[in-house]
């Protein structure tokens, strides 16, 4: 993401996540406890149909302002947010095709004193 921050996103037959990273020297698993991502969509493990356009979106929340942030899916970074008004809260949103079988979502923000991501993923019949 930037010098500072980063994100390692991963999925495994039996599950998926996302945690945020930043450099001290070496690369460190950042906590940041004031940021949450609330509302993902399609819930994680959900099944939907492909014909189907899909709406993939997310909510970032925080108490400090918002500084850098983005939303990928299976490996390609596909938007950076708009904004709600509210440097507080992000939200994020993405129609997309999904391919069949299953798709990875993943969304990182950082903020000016801390960073954190989130991943998930849902299947497409």
């Amino acid at each position: 993401m930037n010098a500072t921050f980063g994100m390692v996103a991963y999925r495994t037959p039996t599950t998926t996540g996302a945690f945020a990273v930043r450099w001290r020297g070496r690369w460190v698993k950042e906590y940041s406890p004031d940021l949450r991502f609330s509302e993902l969509r399609p819930r994680r493990g959900e099944v939907v149909r492909r014909e189907n356009d899909l709406l993939l979106s997310a909510d970032a929340l925080t108490t400090s302002v918002i500084v850098r942030a983005g939303l990928w899916v299976n490996g390609r970074q596909v938007i950076s947010p708009f904004s709600t008004g509210n440097e507080h809260r992000l939200v994020f949103e993405y129609l997309m095709k999904p391919r069949r079988g299953w798709n990875t979502a993943a969304v990182f923000c950082a903020t000016k004193t801390g960073a954190a991501a989130a991943a998930w993923s849902f299947a497409s019949r």
